[in-house]
């Protein structure tokens, strides 16, 4: 018994007809019939010579040659800004370099790219440490922490920042009871 035959096969709607030409024989769009969306020909070259400057920028990171990676790290973010994971990279280089000013703003590009990135956020924490903004630190592991409850790392970061700050409000407390003028007429009149 053959099945029945419903009138809507694609031969006799039309339908090939109609679509006839716009696939190659892999089922892609003809040569000269690209879609909107594909990629020109300078995104692909510049896509190219990015990934090449990654690799470099890997290359010297293995290396430990961070003036040289992030060299390259800056060549591929200024070929696409939106690669997040480079900018945590770029924030390396600079951070080994000494540049922890530039360090903190890679990072916080890296962050504006993908909030929910928690290396992203204990780097951060990292370049603030350096810098003396301490606070900051603690709050950027604390975000860190928040997104990955398994960053181990982070709390012990958390940890010893608040026994650093503990430390320096003691200290401070002692140097001004120390040196407050009641103090000093205590002592002269002893």
């Amino acid at each position: 018994m053959q099945a029945e035959d419903s009138g809507n096969a694609p031969e006799e709607s039309g339908e090939i007809a109609a679509t006839e030409g716009t696939t190659d024989s892999l089922g892609g769009p003809p040569p000269g019939n690209a879609p909107a969306h594909a990629p020109s020909a300078d995104q692909a070259v510049s896509a190219f010579a990015a990934q090449q400057a990654i690799a470099r920028g890997d290359s010297h990171r293995d290396a430990r040659n961070w003036t040289e990676a992030h060299q390259a790290y800056s060549e591929a973010l200024t070929l696409d800004p939106n690669l997040q994971p480079i900018w945590v990279q770029l924030g390396h280089a600079a951070k080994e370099s000494g540049d922890s000013f530039a360090a903190e703003a890679a990072y916080r590009r890296a962050i504006e790219l993908n909030p929910q990135d928690a290396d992203a956020h204990l780097q951060l924490g990292h370049a603030l440490k350096l810098r003396g903004l301490l606070m900051a630190a603690i709050e950027s592991y604390g975000q860190a922490l928040a997104l990955d409850p398994e960053l181990g790392h982070a709390r012990i970061e958390i940890a010893a920042l608040e026994t650093t700050l503990a430390a320096q409000k003691g200290a401070k407390a002692v140097s001004d009871a120390a040196f407050s003028p009641h103090a000093a007429r205590s002592a002269a009149w002893g």
